[in-house]
This record gives C-alpha cells, structure tokens and sequence, in this order.
C-alpha cells in the first residue's frame, strides 16, 4: 500500500528529529551513558591510531561494557599497583578512553585492552596547596590515569591516544579552554609523552610534582604547539 504525501512527510520528519535528537544526546558530555561516538569518530580521523591498535569508548566507566571494564581495572592495577582502586578513583565527572589491539598478533587478540585514561570535566583539584604553601590553587578539566600496560610500553603509544582523548574532549567542551595534569618530575617517559602532547609546565611543586597545562582552544583551531 502506498503512503500519502503526508504520511510520507510526517515520517521524513520524524527521523529528522530523532536523529536530532540523537545527536544532541550524543554531544551532551554530562549524561552518564553519553559515549559521544560521533565526536570520538571525529577525534579519530584528526589524530589516528597506530598501526595494530584502535581507540575506543570515550564514556563514564560504570558505562563500559563489563568484559572491558574489567580489562581496564586490570590494566590499571598492572599500572598503578596497591593505589586506590579504579572503580573509587573514578567520580561521576570523569570520562573513561580506551586504547585496544585491533588484530591478532603473537602479543595478544585482537580487542584486547593495552591502555587507559580518564579525563575529569571540570573542578578536578589538580593542586590544593596547605594554608603555609605560596602556591596558587588549581582546578578545572584534568588529565589523570594515564596507563599503557606494561607489555606494551615501548612502542610510542601514549601521545596519540593523549592527542585523541583531548581532540574528543575538546570538541565537547568548546567553551573550556585549559586542561591540567600533575605528574612526578622524576617520570621521564610521562613527561616526554605530556610535552609531546602540547602540555607545558606551569609549576614545580615541594613533592616532587610538576602541574602542566594543555590550551584545549589552541587544539580545535589546529594551531601549533608553542614550545617555550
């Protein structure tokens, strides 16, 4: 039976909206379940994987699928052994980046889990300095937990997943124009990786930390990395 002009329009407008709709879901970074797979989409094609490896799943971690959250938590425990533990660590602001094998090699099957991150939306307390500390406090957007399992370190995997996770970030938070991150001066390899990101230093604190900003407005814009 054929549909009448107006069937046919009232349908048209329908997926219209839904799609809208979708898309609006989708760019919406405070929805729990958000996995803004258009926007990570697009972060992908600006910064793409490596060969042999696929970026995945810029959501909150409780949105994960399971068999992938517990990759995540054993790769964060291969990372970060006897600290707190992940599913604590994480608060309801934080989005969850995966770094996975995407084909089957010696090492590993394809899919499997070789790399997180989180990024913190926004107020994460990067430096809470003592009331006898002269130093400035800091909050806002963070970069925390940045992990590459142990087995597969080596292989310049950091920086391009660092480079996709704040392109996705970034294009959800255009109005946010600095991200932060804190990590111990004496973490060569992290602090290459961050540097090689576009992150500079702002401050050395007395523990040993050093806090370290990225211009996520720079990042949209395509802009150079400033190297001072």
């Amino acid at each position: 039976m054929k549909r009448s002009p107006i069937t046919r329009i009232v349908t048209a407008l329908a997926i219209v909206l839904a799609i809208g709709a979708g898309t609006l879901w989708f760019l919406n970074p405070s929805d729990p379940l958000a996995p803004l797979k258009t926007l990570a989409g697009q972060a992908a094609t600006t910064t793409p994987a490596p060969d042999g490896y696929a970026f995945s799943y810029a959501v909150k971690f409780t949105a994960l699928p399971i068999e992938i959250r517990d990759s995540v938590v054993a790769v964060d425990i291969d990372c970060f052994p006897g600290s707190v533990p992940l599913e604590r660590n994480i608060g309801p602001g934080g989005w969850t980046f995966v770094l996975q094998t995407s084909r089957d090699s010696p090492d590993a099957p394809k899919g499997a889990v070789a790399g997180y991150l989180n990024i913190f939306e926004d107020n994460y307390p990067v430096v809470e300095p003592k009331p006898e500390e002269k130093v400035p406090s800091v909050r806002g957007p963070a970069l925390t937990n940045v992990c590459i399992a142990t087995k597969w370190r080596g292989r310049k995997l950091a920086t391009p997943f660092i480079n996709f996770a704040l392109n996705t970030f970034a294009k959800a938070n255009p109005g946010k124009e600095w991200i932060y991150l804190d990590v111990l001066a004496s973490n060569n390899p992290a602090m290459a990786a961050y540097k090689a990101a576009g992150f500079e230093e702002m401050m050395r604190l007395n523990d040993g930390r050093v806090v370290m900003r990225r211009n996520l407005k720079m990042l949209t814009q395509g802009l150079p990395i400033e190297r001072k």
